[in-house]
């Protein structure tokens, strides 16, 4: 039985049949990891999201609490919403 504490998905993967997708999955798992933590440490990719918010065609509507985020966007006499 695995362990009820933190652990990276490296040693996670461990604990199941290590199979090439639990070790495929662990190895995606990290890297996504990796890549949250260099884009949180790097400002400019929090700019470069607000700079294309900002100039975007979409609006871009979230509502604090709730876990959707709904986009709308007019083209021409159309107007398209995601979700919807």
């Amino acid at each position: 039985m695995c362990p009820v504490v933190p652990i990276s998905i490296s040693v996670l993967a461990h604990c199941f049949s290590p199979d090439a997708t639990t070790q495929e999955l662990a190895a995606k798992l990290n890297s996504e990891i990796a890549l949250a933590k260099e884009q949180q440490a790097d400002d400019s990719y929090r700019y470069n999201c607000q700079e294309y918010i900002d100039n975007s065609e979409f609006k871009i509507e979230d509502k604090p609490g709730q876990e959707e985020v709904h986009l709308t966007r007019s083209y021409g006499d159309e107007k398209f919403d995601f979700p919807s």
